[in-house]
């Protein structure tokens, strides 16, 4: 690896020059600016990321019909609560009519 720093007279200096490198040495520059990167590679890179589009979509598309579900059974158990509310107080009236009926025998 090699640094360059530019003084301040304009005349460009190597600041820092590494000989050994720990990792792959990449191509240079094409004749039009940019990296050589492997054809391969780029569509590998386009496969997955239509991939992750995809299971994004479908997990969105899961999150919406657990959401329909847990508000179904909230709807569900709000519906039960109201019922057995109103057992509670029939068998209460029951109990009550019975306490009296039995009061008037007496």
């Amino acid at each position: 690896m090699i640094s360059m720093k530019k003084l301040s007279n304009g005349n460009w200096v190597v600041a820092k020059f590494v000989k050994e490198h720990a990792h792959s040495l990449t191509p240079g520059k094409s004749e039009n600016g940019l990296n050589d990167e492997s054809s391969d590679e780029q569509i590998k890179i386009k496969e997955l990321t239509q991939q992750l589009m995809v299971e994004r979509k479908r997990s969105a598309s899961y999150r919406k019909i657990i959401d329909l579900l847990f508000n179904h059974i909230d709807d569900h158990t709000q519906h039960l609560s109201q019922k057995i509310l109103r057992v509670n107080d029939i068998l209460k009236d029951i109990a009550s009519s019975e306490a009296k009926g039995r009061q008037n025998l007496r």
